[in-house]
């Protein structure tokens, strides 16, 4: 099918761009039903095709953070340049993808939240993006900002946890669990 990404060895092709964006990142493939390290490198390419003022355009139209792109190469503002967002922005901004209230088509957040990674706990279906920061090669901070669901209600979050080793890596989930066993449907919860 057309709309769908084609998956091949070390490459995907989103054949529903124009024109096709084709990603590539030595020995990986990128699925969805697989866990991965990082998808940094799909990010990263994604960023460069997309361009700068296309870039800043949808920062400003999501209204995202402080809507800075600058002070870094495009494919790492996010990382290491000017860009900041809050835990309660990033929630916040969750509550709009989840609520298809950004300014793109129904269909592209409708496979952005498909491709997140979900996992399923007693009666709660979270699907959540990590990610860390690094300073001299270690890892400084770790994030946690996703949806959690349960009877038919949901909660959007969005947790920060200082990393002083590779225990607290693995805490983000089960910390982010255990805090979200507590909460009302419709809540935001931020941790930091």
């Amino acid at each position: 099918d057309a709309e769908e990404a084609r998956l091949k060895p070390r490459r995907r092709v989103m054949q529903s761009q124009e024109p096709p964006i084709a990603i590539v990142a030595p020995g990986r493939v990128y699925r969805r039903d697989t866990a991965d390290a990082s998808h940094l490198p799909v990010f990263q390419q994604i960023a460069n095709r997309i361009g700068s003022e296309r870039m800043k355009h949808y920062v400003d139209a999501f209204d995202y953070g402080n809507r800075d792109i600058g002070g870094s190469a495009l494919d790492r503002f996010w990382l290491d340049g000017n860009l900041r967002i809050s835990a309660l922005e990033q929630a916040r901004f969750l509550q709009r993808l989840y609520s298809d209230d950004l300014p793109v088509a129904k269909r592209n957040l409708a496979l952005v939240k498909d491709i997140l990674p979900e996992e399923t706990s007693d009666d709660m279906v979270i699907r959540a993006k990590t990610g860390t920061q690094f300073r001299d090669g270690k890892p400084v901070l770790g994030w946690l900002v996703g949806l959690a669901e349960r009877g038919g209600e949901a909660a959007t979050f969005a947790m920060n946890i200082d990393i002083h080793g590779a225990p607290h890596m693995a805490q983000r989930m089960a910390m982010t669990r255990a805090m979200l066993r507590t909460m009302r449907p419709g809540s935001v919860f931020v941790d930091v």
